[in-house]
Formats: structure tokens, sequence, C-alpha cells
């Protein structure tokens, strides 16, 4: 018979539980003692933007928050349950599987490359977060020669 190895263990049944939880969204983290889910998200680039895309599948456009700062953006939003439990004078509901996601999401996203925020476009089509930012030069630590007064 085999010994078990505690920590070999505990990180199949991470896994296990990550796993499970499935459908491109992270098991979710605790955030102020709710439980926060993270957007999968995709960036890619041009030659002059660099555009961002979250999932934020049957999330209403009114309850999604985007801020940027420095050189970041935040999102974040609230998806309430709309299911048969959302109805306290319905029928009592006993669920055989829940996969779908509720209540808070939030992702702040740095920059890998500088940008305008100011320069930006932002639309939600499809459950689909699309967020495009102008590249800017980044001139900082640039060599050039100064003139000596």
């Amino acid at each position: 018979m085999s010994k078990i190895d505690p920590k070999s263990l505990a990180r199949q049944l991470e896994g296990l539980i990550d796993h499970s939880a499935g459908g491109g969204w992270s098991a979710g983290r605790r955030c102020a003692d709710r439980e926060t889910n993270v957007p999968a998200m995709d960036m890619y680039e041009t030659a002059e933007w660099l555009t961002i895309e979250l999932e934020l599948p049957g999330i209403r456009r009114e309850a999604i928050e985007v801020y940027s700062e420095g050189q970041s953006v935040t999102v974040s939003a609230i998806k309430v349950d709309a299911g048969p439990c959302a109805d306290p004078v319905g029928p009592k509901v006993d669920y055989q599987q829940v996969e779908r996601k509720y209540g808070r999401f939030y992702r702040e996203i740095r920059f890998p490359v500088p940008c305008n925020t100011r320069d930006c476009q932002v639309r939600y089509l499809n459950g689909v977060l699309h967020m495009a930012f102008k590249k800017v030069t980044d001139r900082r630590g640039e060599r050039r020669r100064l003139t000596v007064e």
C-alpha cells in the first residue's frame, strides 16, 4: 500500500475544484468577504491600437463599470440571478446542477504598452466587452542630446 502525500493530494483537489468551475471563468477569489469572479480575457494589438475583450455573458450594459487609471483599466460588474430562485413567492426549486456564475465580476488589467486612455472605444456586444485604446510612443528613457547654455 502506497503512502498518500498530503501536498500532492491538496494540489489535485485544487485542480479538480478549478476544473469543475469550468466555462472560461476562474474559480473566483474572496474579496471583502464576497466571492468575486474573474472574466476570461483576450488582449491583442495592432500598430495603432491595444484591444482587450472580456466575456461578460448575461450582464446588463448598465451594470458594467469601466475605469482607467494610469496605464491600467478596471472592469467590474454585478450579475443577479434572474432564475426561479430569485422569485421569493414562486415555487420551491431544487437545482440539479448549477454552472453559471452570479455575483460580482472584477478584473484589473495593466497595459503591456503605453496607451492614451482618453483616446479609446468601449462597447458591449453579445456578452463581450470590447475596449480599444490608442497606443502612444513612450519617449521616457530615450537618449537625446541636451543643449548646454
